[in-house]
């Protein structure tokens, strides 16, 4: 698993380096001064030999490094080194830092139309996702800086993307399709020493297929390859993976050759972990052996090297193996005494995994958190445009109704007044009718008197007698007419 892990890590730095260096070559042609080189590897030292005590810190630290990089830069040249302070972070394990500065520099080189570049930017946001766990969403950007390369004819970063897609793959276990983008990243024409790594990946990928067979098939082309282009550490690492593969197929002596040569190489390059493991998986073997002191010897010259360098991963198995061989050999007080340490080491491992597992999730969260709260501040907005909307409807309807409930008393109270008028001038005309008849009955009483008068005449009565001839005509009783002429009841 050791030889797996470290060839994974190892393929993921040479991507990121490769952007890095693509993007070099593409801006070479931009020159800057010679001092403000200095000025600027300066600023990119402070972020490297800067110690956080905080995240408002590092933001502090981030902002100070970009704005004075965008002061001496020129503008075509800014992404670059935007890219550089993401790969700075990269470095520190900040890969939250490091993702947002590879977001800014690939927006800046797509503003820029600067297609390759801005592709290179996506690979290394597509790693940062895939450091995160969240491998659909690696997937995702491999495949759209894929297409861009594609479009672009550039096989060397087509064929770094595949084996992207490859390891991907190969974490979510889909062996299937790692295989089918470890084939396409070996049948691409790259860069000339890619293709032994190619192939020993897929001989990884057989392997874990369980099919020996196949793996060593693949194992003994990526040697070939290796070989041809003299890349020694490859060539270790492939021999030794051949010798595993022996090892299954149960034949130690090959596979005990195989780890040897690969460990004469290991200490040629002074390759000190390569070394360690090839020690291991010796002492392993002669632990499948029976052959417990020899693999206790090997195993305690490991261990004082390995606890110099303090690598847990290889401790852990040194001890492992440690107390397995002292339980074979019934020697239990060390047996006891080195599952213990396992243990311990074991659990810096799993501390140190766990440390890292909480602070990709806390960045996760907090991002999402981030998220929620721009989702929130949105949903906000849109309430209070709708509430506003809502008022001036409001408002609106309001005012509507205000202007036809006054139309509507206006009108009214233009009816009212007409009504008024015309009832006055009724009144009016009434009244005169009134007086016309008043008049009018006045003029014919004295005009019917004056013709009774002449018709009575005849009669020779009295001018007071003709007087109570005509209140009685009129209706009049005798009190009313002894009251009108002034005289007694008997009188009249």
């Amino acid at each position: 698993m050791l030889k797996k892990t470290y060839y994974l890590l190892l393929l993921i730095g040479i991507i990121v380096s490769l952007s890095c260096q693509n993007n070099k070559q593409k801006d070479e042609h931009i020159t800057v001064s010679q001092s403000d080189k200095i000025k600027i590897n300066t600023i990119l030292d402070s972020i490297k030999n800067f110690k956080p005590q905080s995240t408002d810190s590092l933001t502090l630290i981030a902002d100070y490094a970009e704005n004075e990089i965008k002061k001496i830069v020129p503008e075509k040249l800014f992404p670059f080194y935007l890219n550089k302070i993401g790969l700075n972070f990269y470095n520190k394990s900040n890969f939250r830092f490091a993702e947002e500065y590879f977001n800014k520099s690939y927006k800046l080189y797509k503003n820029n139309k600067q297609e390759i570049e801005a592709a290179q930017q996506l690979s290394n946001i597509g790693l940062m996702k895939e450091i995160y766990g969240d491998y659909d969403k690696a997937t995702e950007i491999y495949l759209a800086a894929l297409k861009i390369f594609k479009d672009n004819n550039d096989e060397i970063s087509c064929e770094y993307i595949y084996t992207n897609l490859g390891i991907v793959y190969e974490k979510i276990d889909n062996n299937q399709k790692a295989l089918e983008y470890y084939h396409l990243a070996y049948n691409t024409e790259g860069s000339a020493d890619s293709g032994a790594h190619c192939l020993n990946n897929i001989g990884v990928v057989y392997e874990k297929l369980n099919k020996p067979d196949s793996a060593l098939f693949y194992y003994k082309k990526a040697l070939e390859k290796s070989e041809i282009i003299k890349d020694s550490n490859c060539i270790a690492t492939v021999i030794e993976n051949i010798g595993a593969i022996f090892l299954l197929k149960n034949e130690p002596d090959s596979a005990l050759r195989h780890y040897n040569t690969a460990l004469q190489i290991h200490k040629s390059n002074k390759n000190i972990v390569g070394e360690l493991q090839s020690n291991t998986h010796i002492a392993e073997l002669y632990f499948k052996q029976k052959k417990y002191n020899k693999s206790i010897i090997l195993l305690n010259k490991s261990l004082e090297k390995a606890q110099k360098i303090e690598f847990n991963e290889i401790l852990s198995n040194i001890t492992k193996l440690l107390s397995q061989n002292y339980e074979a050999k019934k020697d239990y007080k060390n047996s006891n005494k080195y599952l213990k340490e396992y243990y311990k080491t074991t659990n810096c491992i799993i501390k140190d995994n766990n440390e890292q597992k909480i602070n990709h999730l806390e960045i996760r969260y907090k991002v999402k958190e981030k998220d929620n709260e721009i989702k929130i501040l949105k949903l906000r907005t849109s309430i209070q445009k709708k509430h506003i909307t809502v008022q001036f409807l409001f408002l609106a309807l309001f005012s509507i109704f205000l202007i036809f409930i006054l139309l509507i008393f206006f009108q009214y109270r233009k009816n009212k007044t007409r009504q008024t008028v015309q009832m006055q001038n009724d009144i009016h005309e009434y009244l005169s009718r009134i007086d016309e008849i008043k008049k009018n009955n006045y003029k014919n009483k004295i005009d019917t008197r004056e013709i009774l008068k002449k018709e009575l005449a005849k009669y020779e009565l009295t001018e007071r007698e003709t007087e109570v001839l005509f209140l009685i005509g009129e209706g009049n009783r005798n009190d009313e007419i002894a009251e009108k002429m002034f005289v007694s009841i008997n009188t009249v």
